[in-house]
């Protein structure tokens, strides 16, 4: 009987914890937040998918010593100002074979060093939750572009913080060209601070740019405004692709075939639809198609240095971290 817990059951735990209770292997799941209303919202959650006998057990607890002793997946769906700690708290306490980490990881760039050394040293394998690369439709257009081979993205979104969500998409150029390297351009964004939607943390409009070093590049152009809006174009050497994720559509124009435009509809997947696909990999097969936690790292340093180098020019003081989420 493998064993998977949850830690953080909100919005996004609560959502992960509702794709697990779909599973079709026998699991036990333990589920840890220290907020009772969290807890009892994610019981409800949980209590909203069909009964599932695969799942032998759940229980809810406020306190990680809780946990059962040994671990075989751990998601670790808190925010990201307490990550690091509940990492080094729960592998000091437990033995915890995988993990799976939500995102954006830290807001100190010290703990992506100092995480990957623990990791390593307990020998866990570790996946970041940028679930895009897990999506069908994002699958099937990579396999017009060979590795490697040098493309645009661009885009442009509405209501869309670029704190939280731009590593979705240089995650997604990634995938494309299978390249971890990047250098972001952050001269574009605008030189304010914005409250995020939750509360104690911050968020950042404007352009932001990234660039890879086989030519490849990406331009994220969003805007603090309704109504929700995310259209992404893909630009290689013989294809063209136009997603808007909003309607659930893609166009497809090819240069054998002139350049004419193809349409097609889909499906974008939500969490709750997910999360047991990824941990049956995992439990099954010591691997997902989730981003690599050493590989993600490589994309969300640069990143969170640039957001962070941004915040000290626009409060004119040196900062210890950036509080994003």
């Amino acid at each position: 009987m493998k064993k998977i817990a949850v830690i953080g059951a909100g919005q996004i735990g609560s959502r992960h914890l509702q794709a697990l209770g779909k599973i079709d292997i026998p699991i036990s799941i333990e589920v840890v937040n220290p907020n009772t209303g969290a807890l009892l919202m994610a019981e409800k959650r949980f209590g909203e998918v069909p009964i599932n006998k695969n799942i032998s057990s759940i229980n809810f607890f406020k306190d990680l010593g809780k946990l059962s002793s040994e671990i075989d997946l751990c998601i670790i769906a808190t925010k990201a100002d307490v990550r690091a700690d509940v990492i080094r708290e729960v592998t000091a306490r437990k033995i915890i074979r995988n993990l799976i980490l939500e995102k954006v990881l830290f807001q100190n760039i010290k703990d992506f060093d100092l995480i990957s050394e623990l990791l390593k040293s307990a020998n866990i394998n570790a996946w970041v939750n940028c679930p895009r690369r897990t999506y069908p439709i994002y699958k099937w257009i990579k396999g017009f572009f060979p590795p490697g081979e040098k493309i645009s993205i661009c885009v442009e979104a509405q209501d869309m913080g670029l704190c939280c969500n731009s590593i979705h998409f240089i995650d997604l150029l990634s995938f494309i060209t299978e390249l971890t390297n990047i250098e972001i351009d952050i001269t574009g964004i605008e030189k304010t601070v914005f409250e995020s939607k939750r509360t104690g943390f911050i968020e950042f409009y404007g352009i932001l740019q990234g660039f890879q070093s086989n030519g490849s590049n990406i331009i994220v152009t969003s805007q603090n405004k309704m109504p929700s809006l995310i259209k992404i174009m893909i630009f290689g050497e013989r294809i063209n692709v136009f997603i808007n994720e909003t309607e659930g559509t893609a166009e497809i124009s090819k240069k054998e075939d002139n350049w004419k435009w193809e349409k097609i509809q889909f499906k974008e997947p939500l969490q709750s639809e997910l999360t047991q696909l990824v941990a049956k990999d995992i439990l099954e097969n010591g691997k997902c198609s989730l981003t690599d936690f050493d590989d993600s790292c490589l994309l969300h340093k640069p990143l969170l240095s640039s957001f962070t180098t941004h915040l000290e020019l626009i409060k004119g003081e040196r900062v210890d971290y950036c509080p994003i989420t």
